[in-house]
């Protein structure tokens, strides 16, 4: 049997409360996933001998997951169309096994470990496009490329990773950007802004998160014109943190965010997202739409799944 044949006889219900029940991360992202099970159901299957094997793990200990814990080897970052037509094998001791526990397994490992609200575009993205990024817009991708040249220079050389003060060389480098990022923020620059709220958000360069004090960054950046702040801090009036739930907030800063051409499709998709979710279901096809026009794949496939199905649930 192939693995497109075993996704055919799944349950999508099934298997996707199988992976809620093994990663509760991925409880926010039934969407996302629903549209890749419909697409991997649907997509061309390339023939091939090659197999996968299923087989059972031992639990991680961040693992929320039961005794019985099937394991997909392989699949992650396989094209889907070649994935869809290999040979499914079952070890002897998963036999047993649902077949949706298999498929639900199965599809947590070819989205990429899964879908969090924060991977859904990554996933989709690398499984979908065979590895080809979505059009570049020219800007810094992170805050090494703002950097001053002096402080670059302070950065260790990945070859010293086992030298002795490989750490305390890191933990220098880590207090030069933070000063630097933060001077320039207080200088009011933009970009330096955004990164430093982003560094405040997730927590790194020995920073503990202070998501507080990444609003008040992206509410500076944001009024300066810089989309993606707008796009993010949108996404925190969306969600209620920090701030006080405001979706009427959250579509006015997306909105404000698609004016930037530069951008790759994100504040559009987030856009559809906000739509989707609030049972704006055309509202929803139209900005999936202008994201994929952007070269969004994961909106194309988002606007597939919805033209084709009368609703979702």
């Amino acid at each position: 049997m192939t693995l497109q044949q075993l996704f055919r006889t799944a349950n999508f219900d099934q298997a996707y409360a199988y992976i809620t029940k093994f990663h509760p991360k991925s409880a926010n992202s039934r969407f996302p996933y629903q549209v890749a099970f419909e697409w991997l159901c649907e997509v061309e299957a390339v023939t091939t001998d090659e197999e996968i094997e299923v087989i059972k793990r031992p639990l991680d200990e961040d693992d929320n997951a039961p005794d019985v814990y099937v394991w997909c080897s392989h699949l992650e970052g396989c094209n889907w169309s070649e994935a869809m037509g290999l040979n499914v094998v079952l070890a002897p001791e998963v036999k047993d096994a649902p077949i949706d526990m298999i498929v639900g397994m199965c599809l947590w490992h070819l989205t990429f470990y899964g879908f969090s609200q924060e991977e859904q575009t990554e996933g989709f993205e690398s499984m979908l496009s065979d590895g080809e990024d979505m059009p570049g817009t020219g800007e810094p991708d992170d805050e090494s490329d703002i950097l001053s040249e002096e402080t670059r220079s302070l950065y260790p050389d990945i070859d010293g990773f086992l030298e002795d003060d490989y750490d305390e060389r890191y933990a220098a480098y880590s207090e030069a950007v933070i000063k630097e990022l933060t001077q320039r923020a207080a200088n009011g620059e933009a970009w330096p802004q955004f990164f430093l709220a982003k560094i405040y958000s997730e927590g790194y360069y020995g920073i503990t998160p202070d998501l507080s004090r990444a609003v008040d960054l992206y509410k500076l950046a944001a009024t300066q014109g810089l989309y993606r702040a707008q796009n993010n801090l949108a996404a925190f009036y969306e969600n209620g943190i920090v701030v006080a739930k405001d979706t009427a907030k959250a579509r006015e800063l997306y909105k404000v965010a698609v004016k930037e051409p530069a951008n790759n499709g994100v504040p559009e998709e987030n856009l559809g997202h906000l739509e989707l979710e609030e049972g704006n279901r055309q509202e929803a096809i139209h900005w999936f739409k202008l994201a994929a026009d952007k070269g969004n794949t994961v909106c194309k496939s988002y606007v597939w799944y919805l033209e084709r199905t009368p609703k979702w649930t």
